[in-house]
This record gives C-alpha cells, structure tokens and sequence, in this order.
C-alpha cells in the first residue's frame, strides 16, 4: 500500500456493478483482482484502490506515495465511477 491513503464511500444502488467495471476498466493498466463484493486495482507506480461493495454503498480506500498524488488519484478514481453511473448523481464522502 502506498505511504498515504483515505478512505470514502458513496451510495448507489449499482455498488457492486461500479466496483465491477472499475477493476474490468483499469485491468490493462493494472493488477486487478475482483470477487463478487470487493476489488483490489495496484498500478506499478503505487496508486492502489481497495474497493468493498455494502448493500448500496460502494467503500473505497484510495493509496498513494505522496498527498499530492492522492489527491489526483482520488478525483481519478471519481471521475471514473461517474461516467459508469452517468444516470445518477453520485456524492462521495472522504475521510483521512
């Protein structure tokens, strides 16, 4: 896991089908493993994401090498999730 992380979360009811389509999406620029409820994507360059779907309620606990690089992985990982739940309007809530 890279040296700083957050963790956060946002609620749809499509959880587990983001979860799903952001390991799929990722897997050719990344280690990715997926099961039915959570998924693990570790880029060679230390971003990692933890993903858990709950019900309706996707978690995530985003790992980077600096706060800097958290922060754009962070807005990556959520820009990501919003274009596969375009039809929603999604909030993510994070945490440190």
């Amino acid at each position: 896991m890279g040296s700083v992380h957050t963790s956060g979360q946002t609620q749809t009811e499509h959880a587990n089908k983001y979860l799903l389509q952001l390991c799929k999406h990722w897997s050719h620029k990344a280690e990715t493993t997926s099961l039915l409820n959570s998924g693990t994507i570790k880029f060679s360059t230390g971003e990692r994401v933890e993903l858990l779907a709950m019900g309706n309620v996707l978690k995530m606990v985003v790992s980077a090498n600096s706060a800097f690089e958290l922060e754009e992985f962070v807005e990556t990982v959520e820009t990501h999730i919003r274009r596969f739940a375009f039809r929603e309007d999604l909030v993510f809530e994070w945490e440190n």
